[in-house]
């Protein structure tokens, strides 16, 4: 149950008699009731009183009170029950059977009634500037209606006439009621010691006896909450005087009203904090596995999530025999893809052979640390204090390298000529891809969707990086052979790496930060090659690796 669920229920008790105990001497609500009818019918409202309380020798007292005793004409209604059935009957016209109407059971004290039969009922005047007729009053909208409360640093000015004054005007102790708009039945007690005028959109209830209106509040509260306070119109959704003062309500005796405000004042408050501790659990148990997972990734890459082991071969000389492998002019991905025989032999001839020969005469990094100080040597230039560039410690048996030494990541991508050649083919689209985990939510094959510019080939085993919008970390290893967008950039990992190994660096919270600060593109952000062939890679022993990639899948299962 959330925080809004248990406010909704602590109300629905309330209203149901179960939130306080009843008192067998409280004056039982059918007398008031009664009181209130004979009141009205003799047009001796109780508010004429009030309103010489709180504006003594104002002239609006008397004909406040005029315009009560014109209200108090309107028929009343009297609900009963006999032998079961729930009647209703409006003046003396023939009792009527609304057993539908009643939601439920209530306490033997209480009694049920319309709204309309315990307020007087009035709206404001309708606002128009051209209305020069009167002077300028202050006058309150449903903008500055809320729940509970007014707010009037925005308060209008409109010319009022005094007969207008006196009919659309609220006093201390009225509830207004907001009518239309997404807003309709926003309902707060005018508590302020002035009068203020009112637009039309407002409906003032005025009570007949004091006392009343918190409760009724509250009950309009928890209509509104749980979609049971019906409006009109559907562009513009209203509720009506009609509608309004037609709500039945199931009334307790004035003595419990008080008791059962005095609660809800008490325990609604917990409900509130209750509900702000429920939004902030939910939000924490919506955004931990991704943090968690955020973590986790960051602490694989810094040799923290697996131990090492000291019979591994060392990251550095694997990638000593690839600078070797370079300089020899020997193609450095044999042996660094997959599981495929056919895959090995296309990607390390016709797709990778000429350009391993091209790449290799470009001379190779090598980073290593000296004396505290780490160093880059880029063929046999002097070397490069780079310190500043490493961003965490690693283990000794973990060795730093560009991307661009331990991948062909820019070697050219081959084309496909001729859709017709490839219409069986798997064809990947950025929307196919999941953000963050980097799963295949769609697949299609090129004659099933509609193609548009180039496609570009990969293979099984390749990684898959998307450099538009490289927050998304839409990155994976291709499960099998495909063609996709150009924004996708299939490459291999040179056999100092494994693919998966490497899927996990590149979505780990360092890279995801150092990527997305030398991306360009304000709408279409996108990552450029240079900056991804400098990118910083921690390889560790290639078993390492495999023991990394064979935990990351462990612990992300169970999150």
């Amino acid at each position: 149950m959330d925080g809004k669920q248990l406010k909704n229920s602590i109300l629905q008790w309330a209203i149901q008699g179960k939130l306080v105990p009843q008192n067998p001497k409280d004056e039982p609500a059918q007398k008031l009731l009664e009181r209130i009818a004979a009141s009205r019918n003799a047009g001796d409202s109780r508010h004429s009183e009030r309103s010489e309380e709180s504006s003594k020798g104002s002239k609006k007292t008397s004909l406040r009170g005029a315009k009560a005793t014109k209200q108090s004409k309107a028929l009343s209604s009297r609900i009963y029950r006999e032998n079961g059935v729930w009647y209703e009957q409006v003046g003396s016209a023939t009792p009527k059977d609304i057993t539908d109407e009643i939601p439920f059971e209530i306490p033997e004290t209480w009694a049920w009634c319309r709204i309309g039969d315990i307020f007087y009922h009035t709206s404001g005047k309708q606002q128009s500037s051209s209305n020069k007729k009167g002077s300028p009053q202050k006058f309150i909208t449903t903008s500055n209606l809320y729940w509970g409360r007014f707010v009037l640093d925005n308060v209008k000015v409109m010319n009022f006439t005094d007969e207008e004054i006196k009919s659309c005007s609220a006093t201390k102790g009225d509830l207004l009621v907001c009518e239309g708009g997404a807003g309709y039945g926003r309902s707060a007690i005018w508590n302020e010691d002035y009068d203020i005028c009112l637009q039309n959109h407002i409906h003032r209830l005025r009570p007949c006896v004091n006392g009343i209106c918190e409760y009724v509040y509250y009950f309009i509260y928890l209509l509104k909450e749980t979609n049971r306070l019906v409006s009109v119109g559907t562009a513009m959704p209203g509720l009506s005087a009609n509608r309004l003062k037609g709500l039945i309500l199931p009334l307790p005796p004035l003595a419990e009203q008080k008791r059962i405000v005095a609660k809800l004042e008490q325990v609604l408050p917990l409900a509130e904090e209750y509900g702000a501790a429920q939004k902030q659990l939910d939000k924490l148990n919506k955004e931990l596995p991704e943090a968690l997972k955020k973590s986790i990734l960051q602490e694989a890459i810094q040799g923290k999530l697996v131990p090492q082991n000291p019979k591994d071969e060392p990251a550095q000389k694997l990638l000593e025999r690839i600078v070797a492998s370079r300089n020899g002019d020997v193609s450095p991905w044999s042996g660094a893809i997959g599981s495929s025989k056919n895959s090995k032999k296309t990607l390390s001839t016709s797709l990778r052979g000429a350009k391993a020969t091209k790449q290799s005469k470009n001379p190779p990094s090598r980073i290593y640390r000296e004396n505290g100080v780490w160093y880059e040597q880029v063929g046999t230039a002097t070397p490069k204090d780079i310190t500043d560039e490493i961003p965490f410690e690693i283990p000794e048996s973990w060795a730093w390298c560009r991307l661009g030494n331990c991948s062909d990541y820019a070697a050219s991508k081959e084309k496909a000529k001729s859709f017709n050649d490839i219409q069986e083919m798997w064809s990947l689209d950025l929307e196919d891809i999941e953000k963050n985990s980097g799963r295949i939510v769609k697949r299609l094959k090129v004659s099933e969707r509609k193609i548009v510019g180039e496609k570009v080939i990969f293979k099984k085993g390749q990684v898959l990086y998307s450099k538009l919008r490289p927050y998304l970390k839409k990155i994976l290893v291709a499960p099998e052979d495909g063609v996709c967008s150009s924004e996708i950039v299939p490459f291999s990992p040179f056999e100092c790496l494994d693919a998966s190994y490497l899927v996990t660096v590149l979505k780990s919270p360092h890279v995801d930060y150092t990527i997305n600060l030398v991306t360009y593109g304000v709408k279409m952000p996108r990552v450029g090659t240079d900056s991804m062939l400098n990118l910083l890679i921690p390889i560790p022993p290639l078993a390492e690796q495999k023991r990394i990639v064979a935990k990351l899948e462990q612990l992300f299962k169970v999150l």
